[in-house]
């Protein structure tokens, strides 16, 4: 008779499955470089535009797993464009809000309008610019499949968490989340699978939490479920790498976030991909192209001072 952790495994092994062969599909599946060889951008101008977009998706209460969404479109943008010429400063911002605009309207409520995020630059960026790059954006990569995050993945594995650990539940999801986060604004974790960097969010959390022991009993749990492998090399390095990241955060005291308490999470049954057409940008185009821009707390310019940063490492 099978004991209740064996059926929580095989309920786990069938969607976490089902979102590890969409995670493969996105990896190989167009030709598209991963995350990892961004186009030469300078890691701080890279942490400087996810730490804004969680900044105006907080705004305008937005989910925050969008901007993992955003920072996938800008990265693998950015990859593309750079086989055929560099990216300019200028081009760099408005790619970065034209991924966000992308993002919401793929991932999130769909109802951001370009009058919402055209006032958060201060470099007369029109809605044009970003009609041009949205357009570019919509030929070079291939946004018609569902971008998972790390936290769909989470949100999955924290449904089928052995039993030992169900009580934990709630708290090692906020803690996981909040782990993923920090990870969306590291330009080396960006080229990690989203899987891979939930479960060791998830990991850390249970050793932190609860105990060593009950996270290993949690990774045998999660190998026999998935394909993932707990004690990998990949594995390994994100936790180094999330570890150092968190500790960095601690004595920094400055939170990525204003809502670093309470992440908002993802949950893994989100609504099907909304398809981007370019009918779509360009009739947003022609409803808001006369909108008056104006200065806003939301600065690239001012916020992260991107004149004064080098573009290229």
């Amino acid at each position: 008779m099978l004991q209740e952790d064996d059926v929580l495994i095989l309920e786990s092994r069938d969607s976490v499955h089902k979102m590890l062969a969409l995670e493969a599909s996105m990896k190989c599946g167009d030709g598209e470089e991963t995350a990892a060889s961004n186009g030469g951008v300078n890691s701080l101008w890279r942490q400087k535009v996810a730490l804004w977009c969680y900044q105006v998706v907080d705004h305008l209460e937005e989910e925050r797993s969008t901007v993992y969404v955003a920072m996938s479109i800008l990265d693998r943008f950015c990859s593309a464009l750079h086989r055929r010429a560099e990216m300019d400063e200028h081009a760099y911002e408005v790619a970065s809000m034209t991924a966000l605009f992308l993002a919401v309207r793929i991932a999130g409520s769909g109802n951001l309008e370009m009058s919402e995020l055209l006032p958060m630059s201060r470099k007369g960026i029109s809605s044009h610019d970003i009609m041009l790059t949205g357009t570019s954006i919509i030929e070079t990569l291939d946004l018609s499949k569902r971008i998972l995050t790390p936290f769909d993945f989470i949100a999955s594995l924290v449904d089928h968490l052995p039993l030992s650990l169900k009580a934990n539940a709630s708290r090692l999801r906020d803690s996981a989340c909040y782990l993923a986060e920090m990870a969306v604004c590291d330009t080396v974790l960006s080229s990690c699978k989203a899987s891979e960097v939930a479960f060791v969010a998830l990991v850390n959390s249970i050793e932190e939490m609860v105990s060593k022991s009950e996270a290993n009993v949690f990774g045998s749990f999660v190998a026999k479920a998935t394909d993932i492998v707990p004690s990998s090399s990949e594995t390994a390095l994100i936790s180094r790498r999330l570890r150092g990241i968190y500790q960095k955060q601690r004595q920094d005291s400055r939170p990525p976030s204003a809502q670093q308490a309470q992440p908002v999470v993802a949950h893994a049954q989100s609504p099907l991909v909304r398809v981007v057409s370019v009918d779509d940008l360009q009739e947003y185009s022609k409803q808001h192209s006369g909108m008056k821009r104006c200065q806003s707390e939301y600065s690239l310019d001012e916020d992260y001072q991107m004149k004064r940063s080098r573009y290229h490492d």
